[in-house]
């Protein structure tokens, strides 16, 4: 980073996220500074990110006095929870930063904790803010991966999600998201597998699993994948095992290259 004054430094952040109550978390913190603080030096600072729903809970620095010795460890601490004040989550729906609008996820599942419908309704609504940021696409494929992570719903709720999710595409002539073909690849799956069932063999389970694949990985990046993958993928992942593996890849891998070096790698 550069300094106000132009000069350049090498500053080391300790960004520790905290999910839960937790005693003597001051202390554990105060370690871990001056264990990377003697490791690189006096360019270490600590920031706290509180998670939890215990609105009671704000530790603050830890501070520990023996005779004449004292210390202090204090660092920068933010509590998620105060952003769900209405002027404070107002500023996170007005901000255009990818951050906000996990803070604002993070949020809406602790607020709707065993409300499914609630949860929905707040999964539609983040859905069609993300849209509106005028994000990319390679950050709105990452942004509601997040959300499907925080805000997962029922089977039943999570079709008609998807169907939003369509429509609102539609709307903006963006590309498919990532859960947006979860349903195109199970019924992908499902098809193989009741093929599978007529037929009295495995085959037709891995052929359903492998278009499964393909699918996922056609709308996440806007083609098709190329031959020499395709065939890749047959030859190299032949158990459903594997192509499950594959499945789980192929929503996370970067690039239709990422996803072929990945496939080589298993089969090295």
């Amino acid at each position: 980073m550069w300094r106000r004054d132009g000069a350049e430094v090498v500053l080391h952040v300790h960004v520790e996220v905290q999910g839960a109550r937790e005693a003597g978390f001051e202390e554990r913190l105060f370690v871990y500074f001056s264990r990377l603080r003697d490791r690189y030096g006096g360019s270490v600072i600590t920031l706290a990110v509180l998670a939890d729903d215990d609105p009671g809970w704000r530790p603050g620095a830890f501070e520990e006095e023996i005779a004449d010795h004292y210390l202090c460890h204090r660092r920068p601490t933010v509590k998620l929870l105060d952003f769900a004040e209405p002027a404070r989550r107002a500023e996170l729906e007005a901000s255009t930063s990818p951050a906000a609008l996990v803070v604002l996820a993070h949020l809406d599942a602790l607020a709707t904790r065993g409300a499914p419908e609630a949860r929905a309704q707040a999964k539609q609504r983040l859905t069609r803010h993300l849209y509106r940021r005028g994000f990319d696409r390679a950050a709105i494929l990452e942004l509601y991966r997040v959300l499907d992570w925080l805000l997962e719903l029922p089977a039943d709720l999570e079709r008609a999600q998807q169907a939003l999710v369509l429509e609102i595409e539609e709307e903006h002539t963006m590309p498919r998201v990532i859960s947006a073909v979860r349903i195109a690849a199970e019924d992908a799956k499902k098809e193989g597998l009741e093929q599978g069932r007529e037929e009295g063999r495995e085959e037709g389970r891995e052929e359903g699993l492998a278009r499964a694949v393909l699918v996922v990985l056609e709308a996440r990046f806007g083609q098709a994948p190329p031959d020499p993958l395709v065939a890749r993928l047959r030859a190299g992942a032949t158990k459903p095992a594997d192509l499950e593996a594959a499945a789980r890849e192929a929503a996370v891998t970067p690039s239709l290259e990422a996803f072929a070096a990945w496939l080589e790698a298993r089969r090295g």
